[in-house]
């Protein structure tokens, strides 16, 4: 789902994954704004109103899409296949250089945890390269309890610092050339310029400097001889085109 504001109006569009090459629900309409409910008409017919709300989630991570009337939700599944229907949670899924789903790289670690409901943040100690490397990790789940990302800053016991780095782990998440947690290799490369790979102890990393991201695919996945002991690299033509991402990380503050 997409909302675009246009002077005091908002274009909103919804297009579900295809299925069997169609898309599974499409629907563009107007909304406008009225006590902090975007109201979008729904209805086919000229003369009839039927209003469809949006509103933020309870989470916050997206937004709850259903009908003023309940005995009205059933028009939500016009605009949708095989039963489907325009109602429900939306997650924000949008991934730049600069925010990730509801976070941005303006935001502490304090103001991001403001967010999101307490029962759906859990802080881990992370670990790093080296034995003294840890962290202060916080994973972002949802209501499902999935595992969304997870936010770290740069030092540890202190939340008022600005968010140093996002793990993305959920394929919910993609940017805004289409690459998630499920790309792969040649996703990448035909998607952005890959402008380094190093290897870590148990991935190689690809480093995309135009979205400020590291893109990690486990060696397991790479072909004998990926690394060149003579020039202390990675031969990127061992890395298979089917090797897929197993999870990127956003630097915004390092």
């Amino acid at each position: 789902m997409d909302i675009d504001r246009k002077a005091n109006a908002y274009g909103v569009r919804f297009s579900a994954s295809k299925v069997k090459n169609r898309e599974a629900c499409h629907f563009s309409g107007i909304g406008h704004i009225k006590n902090d409910t975007l109201w979008v008409n729904i209805s086919e017919e000229k003369d009839k109103e039927i209003w469809m709300y949006i509103v933020p989630s309870h989470d916050n991570l997206g937004v709850e899409v259903f009908t003023k009337n309940f005995d009205e939700r059933f028009k939500m599944m016009l605009y949708c296949g095989g039963g489907a229907s325009l109602a429900g949670e939306y997650l924000k899924k949008n991934v730049t250089a600069h925010s990730a789903s509801v976070f941005n790289d303006k935001m502490t670690i304090a103001e991001a945890l403001q967010v999101v409901p307490n029962a759906q943040i859990t802080k881990k100690n992370g670990k790093g390269e080296f034995a003294e490397d840890t962290y202060d990790d916080y994973e972002i789940y949802n209501q499902n309890n999935q595992h969304l990302l997870t936010l770290t800053p740069k030092l540890t016991g202190s939340a008022d610092q600005k968010i140093n780095r996002v793990l993305v782990v959920s394929p919910f998440f993609k940017t805004d050339k289409g690459i998630s947690v499920t790309s792969t290799y040649k996703d990448i490369k035909n998607a952005y310029k890959i402008s380094k790979i190093e290897p870590t102890r148990t991935h190689i990393v690809l480093v995309v400097d135009e979205i400020n991201a590291s893109f990690s695919i486990p060696k397991t996945s790479l072909k004998k001889g990926w690394w060149n002991e003579k020039t202390k690299s990675v031969n990127a033509d061992k890395i298979p085109n089917n090797a897929v991402v197993e999870y990127f990380i956003l630097w915004w503050n390092k």
